[in-house]
């Protein structure tokens, strides 16, 4: 390797530094080597001292190897990141502005009424237009508690349990007490002074005789 090569290939190396794909990085900056020769150059100028100006280039089958595996673990995670983007951004979903470009050009097909053809084309935009769907999120409905979990719960012993009893009894008394205030006030007085329901003496004739 020429001294030139050297130096630029270590000031490189301290550039991108920490880049993921570092041999594809200084790969892109000198044209003249690829990134699998790029990872043997810097796996050898490793070992070497700095002092040394030329080196000869030899290259091992272990050093080859692990160059194409090095390789193929970039391709790997570029195919990666490629499937993942292509998730992120379906082509089928559409942009606004990218469906009124699509209308006008519907539009241009359809306005030639003479091509059948050209015709044929803007019947086919239009229709691809309205069966894909747009880039806006659907309102998801709430999800609702099955009668089966809601009965369940219902059943379930609560520590409020006794106070939604005791709500429950006040709120019949009340209503109670307020259908007699309507209807029967006099047996309402009767019920509050603690007198009894009844009109007749609760005494037995033999007891007021004696």
């Amino acid at each position: 390797m020429v001294t030139g090569e050297v130096a630029l290939l270590r000031e490189l190396e301290v550039r991108f530094a920490g880049c993921k794909f570092i041999n594809k990085s200084i790969a892109s900056i000198l044209k003249t080597k690829t990134p699998k020769q790029i990872s043997g150059k810097r796996r050898l100028l490793a070992n070497t001292p700095m002092e040394v100006k030329t080196i000869s280039e030899p290259t091992t089958g272990i050093d080859s190897h692990d160059s194409e595996a090095e390789s193929v673990q970039e391709n790997s995670d570029d195919q990666a990141q490629c499937q993942r983007a292509s998730r992120r951004t379906p082509a089928s979903i559409l942009k606004h502005r990218d469906v009124d470009d699509q209308f006008t050009q519907a539009e241009e097909l359809l306005s030639t009424r003479n091509d059948l053809d050209t015709l044929a084309l803007g019947i086919g935009r239009v229709e691809s237009i309205t069966n894909l769907p747009m880039n806006s999120r659907k309102r998801q409905d709430k999800h609702k508690r099955p009668q089966k979990d809601r009965a369940k719960k219902d059943k379930r012993t609560g520590s409020n349990t006794g106070v939604k009893q005791r709500w429950a009894a006040r709120k019949a008394l009340f209503r109670a007490t307020q259908q007699l205030y309507k209807s029967n006030r006099c047996q309402l007085a009767r019920e509050i002074m603690g007198a009894p329901t009844s009109s007749a003496c609760p005494l037995s004739k033999e007891e007021l005789e004696t």
